[in-house]
């Protein structure tokens, strides 16, 4: 093989590795993208609590009717944001965590913050679920069996 063969060679071997690193970056990207900081929310969500809470002793609710009114602060603080149901649970447990270390989960509080993870964590179990890509049950879509019309590309419905 004579040196000019050899350097083309060589020439193709670079360019389509150059080709491969620059298609394959953005799939690098998109496997690597961060996970969004639960650390916002969990702020977002105690002040959504305590507010709620405040407001419920304020009209003298019942520890139902205030639990509640909590849930319900938690939920809105939750949709608006935006975050993953993945991103929640862990704001949750954060908000959770952060809230007992500075002594201001209160019982109406963290049943609260126990439902919310329980309602989050069951829609993400039903995302996650067999049947949530498609139809579940059923034979598989496939030629017909073989008694009763042989199958095949002759098959003729009765």
């Amino acid at each position: 093989m004579n040196r000019n063969t050899f350097v083309a060679i060589a020439m193709r071997a670079m360019t389509a590795g150059a080709v491969m690193s620059l298609a394959a970056s953005p799939l690098v990207a998109v496997a690597q993208a961060p996970t969004p900081d639960p650390g916002p929310l969990a702020s977002a969500l105690a002040t959504a609590a305590l507010a709620a809470e405040a407001a419920a002793k304020a009209k003298s609710l019942a520890a139902d009717a205030t639990q509640a009114t909590i849930v319900s602060a938690l939920e809105q603080t939750i949709a608006t944001s935006g975050v993953e149901p993945l991103t929640a649970v862990s704001a949750l447990q954060l908000t959770q965590t952060n809230m007992q270390a500075a002594g201001t989960l209160t019982p109406p509080i963290a049943a609260a913050i126990a439902e919310v993870l329980a309602k989050v964590q069951a829609a993400i179990k039903v995302q996650e679920g067999p049947g949530s890509i498609g139809t579940t049950g059923g034979p598989p879509i496939s030629a017909p069996g073989t008694t009763g019309g042989g199958g095949g590309s002759d098959y003729r419905a009765a």
